[in-house]
Order: C-alpha cells, then sequence, then structure tokens
C-alpha cells in the first residue's frame, strides 16, 4: 500500500518537474528568454553604483524594524534614540554617497567613510536592540547586520578604487584603463 501511493507521488513529482521544464524551455526561446542575461560583466564604475545604490536602499528595512519598536521599557529609549540618529544619518550618507559618486568627487570621500561607518553601526545598534527577545532572534539581528556591514565595506572599498582611477591619468572617467597607441601616446 505505501509503495504504491509513494509511486504516485514520485509519478506526480516527475509530471509537475517535466512542466516545469517545458515552461523554461519556453521561456528561454521566447524573447522575454533572450533579454534575462545569463552572465553579469560589470565594469567597476556599474559595479560600484549598484552597491551604492545597494547600501542607500538597506536602510530602509532598518528603518522599518526601528518603526515596529521595542516592547521592553528600557530597550524602547535606546532603540528609539538610535532609531532617530538612525535616520539623520542614513539620508546623510545617501546624499553624500550620490554626491561623492556622480560628482566624482574625491575630495567628498573623506567624509563618505565616517558618515556609514556611522550608518553601520547604528543600523546594528538599531536592528539588535529592537530585537532582544531570544537568543535566536539575536543571533539573526546580528547576522543580517555583519551583512549590512559587509556591503557597506564593499562599497567603500570599490569607491575608493574608482575615484582613484577616475584622478589617474591611466583611466578615462568610469574607471577603464585607456589604451595606448604604440607610440605611447593615449588613444
Amino acid at each position: 500500500m505505501m509503495e504504491g501511493q509513494q509511486e504516485k507521488v514520485l509519478d506526480a513529482a516527475n509530471v509537475v518537474e517535466a512542466k516545469a521544464m517545458s515552461a523554461i524551455d519556453n521561456v528561454e526561446k521566447s524573447s522575454l528568454g533572450n533579454s534575462i542575461p545569463l552572465e553579469v560583466s560589470l565594469p567597476l564604475r556599474e559595479l560600484t553604483k549598484y552597491l551604492m545604490l545597494f547600501t542607500i536602499f538597506e536602510s530602509i528595512p532598518v528603518y522599518l524594524i526601528f518603526c515596529e519598536g521595542n516592547k521592553n521599557e528600557f530597550l524602547h529609549w535606546i532603540s528609539k534614540g538610535t532609531g532617530l540618529i538612525f535616520l539623520v544619518i542614513a539620508i546623510i550618507a545617501g546624499i553624500l554617497d550620490l554626491v561623492t559618486f556622480y560628482g566624482k568627487m574625491f575630495n567628498l570621500y573623506k567624509f563618505v567613510v565616517p558618515a556609514t561607518l556611522a550608518k553601520t553601526a547604528l543600523s546594528f545598534l538599531v536592528v539588535v536592540f529592537s530585537n532582544i527577545s531570544s537568543m535566536y532572534v539575536v543571533f539573526i539581528a546580528i547576522l543580517y547586520s555583519l551583512r549590512i556591514a559587509l556591503f557597506d565595506a564593499l562599497f567603500l572599498y570599490y569607491l575608493a578604487i574608482l575615484l582613484r582611477r577616475i584622478e589617474s591619468d591611466d583611466y578615462d572617467n568610469n574607471g577603464e584603463r585607456l589604451r595606448k597607441d604604440v607610440r605611447g601616446e593615449k588613444v
């Protein structure tokens, strides 16, 4: 009896898999499937831009966590205070990121770093103090905060390299290496 039910389940799973593969083949052959990239090769400027936008938009979930509030009276005030400061710092950091990236202003980088570090530290405080209910939740909050820190660090790293390349004579305004003519002249 059990083997018959297992065979029915396996047959149903095989039918579902076949239909899914057929649908994927149809989409892959369609115009939509031809426009979906299967490989991504990003120049440094594009990679930096996407990281910047990602780090700006990742402030939204932290703000939503802050808005949820904390039921613990003492932690509520810590969360509320750091949340409001986080909001101001996140807006300042986002504006600095945009101006520095699109304005190609290397001299603003010295302000981007502390603003981003402050935003990262405050996001850690907001996320962790807003979610102290069990060790499991605290662990997940710390992991989420570490992910935020990782992407902020990657953005700062790529932005520094891009800005350094833009100021160099060997790279163009997009951070791409200039080709040199045989005689050593720039093309």
